[in-house]
């Protein structure tokens, strides 16, 4: 009697450790999914910047020729 008790407590805790596996597996690709986008918007902010720095060498250039 005792012994059963105690073997269906350990299924219980087999259990909720393999839950509790499952939803840090789940927690790790949201984290990875997120990682991944921040990367790309990251990337992006580097491309628009990069834009704008041209845009600028640009005006600056057009500028100097009216200047002149």
């Amino acid at each position: 009697e005792i012994s059963n008790k105690f073997g269906l407590k350990i299924e219980d805790a087999i259990r909720l450790i393999d839950d509790v596996d499952k939803k840090a597996n789940n927690v790790k690709k949201v984290a990875n999914n997120s990682n991944e986008k921040l990367t790309n918007l990251v990337d992006s902010i580097g491309q628009i910047n990069s834009m704008f720095n041209n845009v600028e060498k640009k005006v600056a250039s057009l500028g100097n020729n009216i200047i002149k």
